[in-house]
């Protein structure tokens, strides 16, 4: 259930192993979610900074997720998906600026490959001096605007069906004989696999206190004469600056700017004129 990311890529290694798997995506394209309109920008760390996942899960399980995270990123590559380009952890916050020794002891902690840049070297590799100190990680990158295509597109060849535009309502059937409710019927299969992002507690009740989604809002820029050369990482990894098409910049983040912190959104057709304007802002 679910045409993104997660489900397209599913999808591929399903059919390149020999089952018959069926996506069922309710919008009208594979990727026409959250997964294509994201920024895309991919790391070997979580969005929170290095020390707090440290803090968090302890040395040695943060180095487990680093590690996860660096396989993923590799199959990634692999596969022609990501754009190695490198990304930047750049302070622009105070908060940021008196954390970054930390960050960096942090980073070291995690075997991730980085440079630290002072605010002069961020300034002029960013022509800008809206930043202070930096972490370069050159193991970052984007994945492919085109991703979900890609990947439905050689899941297709492989043996995969796309159903598209329909909802999925719920499941039912018992045991090993699971039943998925359609909009334009039911469907019994093998085995389920959700793969539906925010709308999963929709399909399966089970998810309800589980699952917790997170509205994120981007903003894209005109042209620009001088856009940011790469990715930047920004406020303590709540806000994203990625350079666009044609010379523009996509900004993300700023969920600090409602009460609730985006949290518990799931229509992603919703813009928060509160967040753009701290987008604005940021750009």
């Amino acid at each position: 259930m679910g045409a993104g990311l997660a489900g397209c890529a599913t999808a591929l290694l399903l059919a390149e192993a020999g089952w018959a798997p069926v996506v069922v995506e309710a919008r009208g394209a594979p990727g026409a979610g959250i997964s294509s309109r994201d920024t895309g920008l991919c790391m070997p760390v979580m969005n929170d900074t290095p020390h707090r996942l440290i803090a968090a899960l302890g040395v040695e399980s943060a180095i487990e997720v680093v590690r996860f995270a660096q396989q993923s990123l590799g199959l990634s590559r692999d596969q022609g998906l990501l754009d190695p380009s490198g990304v930047l952890m750049a302070a622009g916050i105070p908060q940021e600026v008196e954390q970054h020794q930390v960050d960096v002891e942090a980073i070291e902690k995690l075997g991730i490959s980085h440079e630290t840049w002072s605010p002069e070297e961020v300034a002029k590799r960013t022509d800008t001096a809206a930043f202070g100190p930096g972490i370069w990680v050159p193991e970052g990158g984007r994945i492919a605007r085109d991703a979900c295509r890609q990947l439905a597109a050689r899941a297709q060849a492989a043996g995969a069906r796309f159903v598209l535009d329909t909802q999925v309502t719920g499941l039912g059937g018992q045991g090993a004989d699971p039943v998925v409710q359609t909009a334009h019927g039911a469907v019994a299969a093998d085995v389920v696999i959700l793969a539906a992002g925010a709308g999963i507690a929709q399909i399966e009740p089970w998810f309800e206190d589980k699952s917790y989604p997170v509205r994120t809002q981007l903003l894209a820029t005109p042209p620009l004469d001088s856009p940011l050369p790469f990715p930047v990482r920004t406020q303590l990894g709540h806000a994203q600056l990625i350079p666009g098409p044609e010379k523009r910049m996509v900004a993300s983040g700023c969920r600090w700017a409602t009460a609730h912190l985006e949290a518990g959104e799931a229509d992603d057709t919703v813009v928060s004129p509160a967040v753009h304007a701290k987008l604005s802002e940021l750009v």
